[in-house]
């Protein structure tokens, strides 16, 4: 029988722990949907951030869900040690009229930022975010900002309107948790004439969209808590692979 070479048993090893990784479950602990509406620009501005279990298995790969029709994201982050938010590896799968943001992290906690375009007729705008089937949520959070100029504004759910001190009005809702094999949605609406964003309004707050890029020394750390995983689990398989073939061929032949 024809022995298969290192190099060969090597890619084989290493499929397979890459295949695994990629198809592992995962549940989040707590999702938190923040819609900004014409904050910054004439779109809705989504924050999704999201904390994975406690028993989740680190690295590992998230798949969030992003609606095609936004384009690239703006944001791909994940919790630094410091609490700070910095690049995260990701790659984006497009299937129709949805992507799937898989985001590599060695953190518990990510987030996914984007643009969504909006509904608009005459003075009238409306707004359908929605979360398609597939993973579990244990505690779902959403935010949705009151855009300066807009009246009449209706919310499904329903949420509690506060002011803050900005002067900027925010509704807010817990709504408990969600089981993966279920979607769900949120829609809100309102009335605008002028094209006036929210942004200059906030004058004291820092941006909302910032993610830290990675120092040379903490993108060196990141970088290898996730090069070193599979390159440790590859290596030790080498080792025993290659410790079979010698003993192999340390044997006499067999009639």
């Amino acid at each position: 029988m024809r022995k298969p070479t290192l190099l060969k048993t090597l890619a084989f090893v290493a499929g397979i722990f890459l295949a695994t990784a990629a198809t592992a479950q995962v549940r989040l602990e707590r999702l938190e949907v923040v819609l900004w509406p014409e904050y910054d620009r004439p779109a809705v501005l989504v924050i999704l951030n999201a904390t994975l279990s406690a028993d989740t298995e680190l690295p590992a790969i998230v798949p969030m869900p992003m609606p095609t029709a936004a384009g690239a994201p703006h944001a791909v982050a994940k919790q630094g040690p410091n609490g700070n938010l910095l690049v995260a590896q990701h790659s984006v799968e497009v299937d129709g009229d949805w992507s799937t943001i898989k985001v590599l992290t060695d953190s518990p906690s990510i987030r996914l930022e984007y643009y969504a375009p909006f509904a608009s007729t005459d003075a009238q705008r409306r707004h359908r975010f929605y979360w398609p089937q597939g993973i579990a949520i244990d505690q779902l959070y959403y935010e949705v900002l009151h855009p300066v100029g807009a009246t009449n504004m209706s919310l499904t759910p329903p949420a509690d309107g506060a002011v803050e001190a900005d002067g900027l009005t925010f509704y807010r809702a817990e709504l408990g948790p969600r089981p993966g094999s279920e979607p769900f949605s949120i829609t809100f609406a309102y009335a605008k004439q002028a094209p006036t964003l929210s942004s200059p309004a906030v004058q004291a707050a820092p941006p909302v969209a910032v993610v830290q890029p990675a120092t040379a020394t903490e993108g060196q750390g990141a970088g290898r808590s996730f090069d070193w995983v599979p390159l440790a689990l590859v290596g030790l398989a080498a080792i025993v692979v290659m410790w079979l073939m010698f003993r192999r061929q340390g044997r006499p032949p067999q009639d």
